[in-house]
């Protein structure tokens, strides 16, 4: 066997190896545990146009609970988890029926019992919140309509809320709406107001605060807030990490 003949030999064997190492890899990882990222391959579109005819993800859900965690004012870092949104029970406000929204949050309460914060209730994909001691309803979330864009103006903020787009290297399947302020009909791309995602809402700020990142202090609170994990008994709907393999990704 001639150098030639013993070099191709190396070549082919090597990269049958790599093809079978990679079989290996991509039939090991699988969507039904939601703590493992999926490898996806190279020439997969990181982020893909959605339509209206996927399974819809309701945000209101009795059982879910929101890991969220306060940002230290003088070092601007994410600290351990501190507080904690539970969806549990039913009320009745102004003849409409609510989920009660609980929060536990040391830091703030001074105690680790779980506080009534909101009650919130969702119609053909919109969410609505009462916030505790009022009877106001105000808009949330608006999941409809994921094919297009909406301007939709809560308090005095107006804003665009894009087109749904489904990135594929979530694990879950929820659609994710970025959002931009406005300045008259203008979108100003420039000023990002976060993104909402669908069951699990705003989560980089406090996900029933009015469903904006307007890059300030919770209004409650006092001091801004992020979201780490989003589950339902054993569904996750959102994890932070999730989020490393967007930015590794280009």
């Amino acid at each position: 066997m001639n150098k030639n003949k013993v070099l191709l030999f190396c070549v082919v064997l090597m990269t049958t190896i790599v093809i079978l190492w990679n079989a290996i890899a991509l039939t090991s990882c699988s969507n039904e545990d939601n703590s493992v990222i999926p490898v996806i391959p190279d020439d997969t579109p990181v982020v893909q146009e959605w339509n209206h005819d996927h399974e819809y993800v309701p945000f209101v859900e009795e059982g879910k609970v929101w890991n969220c965690c306060s940002v230290s004012p003088e070092t601007d870092i994410y600290e351990t988890i501190d507080c904690i949104f539970t969806m549990s029970g039913d009320t009745l406000i102004g003849e409409k029926n609510y989920k009660k929204v609980f929060c536990q949050h040391e830091k703030y309460y001074g105690d680790n019992e779980q506080h009534y914060y909101c009650a919130v209730r969702e119609e053909a994909y919109r969410v609505f919140a009462v916030e505790a001691e009022t009877n106001v309803e105000k808009p949330l979330y608006d999941f409809s309509q994921p094919q297009e864009m909406l301007l939709l103006s809560y308090d005095d903020h107006e804003f665009a809320r894009m087109s749904g787009t489904r990135l594929m290297y979530w694990p879950s399947k929820q659609l994710i709406f970025m959002l931009y302020g406005t300045s008259g009909a203008e979108i100003d791309y420039y000023y990002g107001y976060g993104d909402w995602v669908e069951g699990v809402g705003l989560f980089s700020g406090n996900p029933f605060a009015g469903g904006l990142n307007s890059n300030k202090a919770d209004s409650l609170f006092g001091y801004p807030i992020v979201l780490i994990s989003c589950t339902k008994d054993e569904k996750c709907y959102y994890m932070m990490d999730w989020l490393a393999q967007a930015t590794a990704r280009p």
